[in-house]
């Protein structure tokens, strides 16, 4: 099943829906992500960690 999960992103909150893997696109860019409830990404060389809030 598909979830959606809430990104906050340069204070910016973005839905993204996730399966078991997550493929997202940041600045043009395609980014998998294995769903946790924490990820790490890294963006403009520094790297973040987002919270998924899973609805």
């Amino acid at each position: 099943m598909e979830k959606t999960v809430k990104i906050s992103i340069f204070r910016r909150k973005k839905e993204f829906k996730m399966e078991k893997t997550a493929e997202i696109f940041i600045l043009g860019r395609k980014r998998e992500f294995k769903m946790e409830k924490t990820v790490k990404i890294s963006i403009l060389e520094l790297r973040c960690e987002c919270t998924l809030h899973l609805q």
